[in-house]
């Protein structure tokens, strides 16, 4: 109770609006992403917006150790004795995750029709396709990750000029840094790059020992780590549960293959790494190629590897906001394994290819240019794509070689025509 009411009469503190919009509606709206991304503070924006309104909803921290030995039903019956609320009630549960049974719960207090309800978590079992059935029908993901570059801008109280070419050196300084030191709004705020840094190897550490190695009771921490770094510092390439036991049984360490994939999901489900599978003929196939792996945040690489690959760095950013796009599209990432080369990203909507991307950070050489064109241009014969697309660190050109464009990366990140 003490709790309930100390929350009811606190000021909520000026936040950053997200790109990212959610409505609170009749299904259960679940914001997920790895922690320190800003998924609380996106739920007291939504708060904030209803208080406006007159209405008082619930919050509840489920890392608050006050509700460690409470339910959601205790935590209701407290409100109630405090206020007279009107139905439908609004309730934001952070960090439901933590609760025993939050699926159930969830699917309970739905059922009742009394309550208009939206949760955070920063696991991936939260997301859509990985909930149980109980929740299906009734349950709605989006996936929050660190700001993207426009988000970047706004919270360094940067405007975007109408016409961006004629400020073009500015918002590059800014497009370095951001590539630097990434998108978590922590270390944005920072001015010192030992601060950030320091930030960067705090959440590092904060995600490896509480949302990987504590929450799964891992008892081998330095192979975890070890998988956990080499996932980060390999961004953008592919990486396989066999090549990692390779690699591993290589370094004397006695662990079986069952033991890294189990270990290799853990990395996922933190959501501190993305996988893209491959588009293949059949199910087989995917299943039997590699996945490449994208680190959550270009900022977080610097903390693992000292090795200054700008081209890999690009090509997450591009999935990245790709993947912010999905958000708002009905959209599928895959990549293309090709006999000479590959193509980055295939971007599909109703099993349909829409679009064919290649990250490059210089395409001047003009054995990189061919083989990026030759990749998308074989590429978009076979599969019937005209939509050709080349993101490169800063160059400009409409329609080379008759179908394909090279667009800079800062106006990819910022959507500019």
């Amino acid at each position: 109770v003490e709790r309930l009411e100390e929350w009811q009469h606190s000021k909520i503190p000026l936040i950053v609006e997200r790109e990212l919009k959610v409505n609170i509606r009749q299904d259960i709206i679940a914001i997920v992403g790895p922690r320190r991304v800003g998924k609380t503070y996106l739920m007291l924006q939504m708060i904030e917006h209803l208080r406006k309104e007159g209405v008082n909803p619930i919050y509840v921290d489920f890392e608050d150790v006050i509700y460690k030995d409470f339910s959601i039903k205790d935590i209701i019956e407290a409100y109630y004795e405090i206020f007279e609320p009107k139905e439908p009630l609004y309730l934001f549960i952070d960090e439901v995750h933590n609760l025993k049974e939050w699926g159930t719960w969830l699917r309970s207090l739905h059922n009742s029709n009394k309550y208009r309800i939206m949760v955070t978590g920063s696991t991936s079992k939260l997301l859509l396709e990985e909930i149980s059935t109980e929740l299906r029908g009734r349950y709605i993901s989006k996936l929050l990750l660190p700001f993207s570059f426009k988000e970047y801008l706004r919270m360094r109280d940067v405007k975007e000029p109408a016409d961006i070419s004629e400020d073009r050196g500015r918002i590059k300084r800014y497009l370095e840094d951001y590539m630097e030191f990434g998108g978590y709004p922590e270390v944005i705020k920072l001015d010192g790059e030992f601060e950030k840094r320091e930030k960067l190897r705090m959440i590092y550490y904060t995600t490896l020992y509480r949302d990987i190695i504590d929450r799964c009771n891992v008892r081998e921490k330095e192979l975890l780590e070890f998988i956990l770094k080499y996932m980060i510092s390999n961004t953008g390439n592919k990486v396989s549960v066999s090549k990692l036991h390779r690699i591993m049984k290589s370094n004397t360490h006695g662990i079986s293959k069952r033991t890294v994939w189990k270990y290799y999901n853990y990395v996922l489900d933190s959501l501190s790494v993305f996988a893209v599978p491959s588009l293949a003929s059949s199910l087989k196939k995917e299943m039997m190629t590699p996945k490449k792996v994208y680190c959550v945040d270009p900022g977080l690489i610097g903390t693992v590897s000292m090795k200054k690959d700008k081209g890999r760095k690009l090509e997450t950013m591009v999935f990245l906001h790709l993947l912010r796009r999905s958000n708002v599209e009905d959209l599928e990432i895959r990549y293309l394994p090709l006999k000479d080369g590959e193509v980055d990203f295939v971007l599909l909507t109703r099993g349909k290819v829409k679009e064919l991307i290649q990250a490059c950070y210089d395409p001047t050489d003009p054995d990189t240019r061919r083989r990026e064109n030759d990749a998308l241009i074989k590429a978009g014969k076979d599969l019937g794509c005209k939509d050709l697309k080349v993101i490169t660190w800063d160059e400009d050109v409409k329609g080379e070689g008759g179908c394909i464009d090279n667009i800079p990366l800062w106006k990819f990140l910022l959507d500019r025509p």
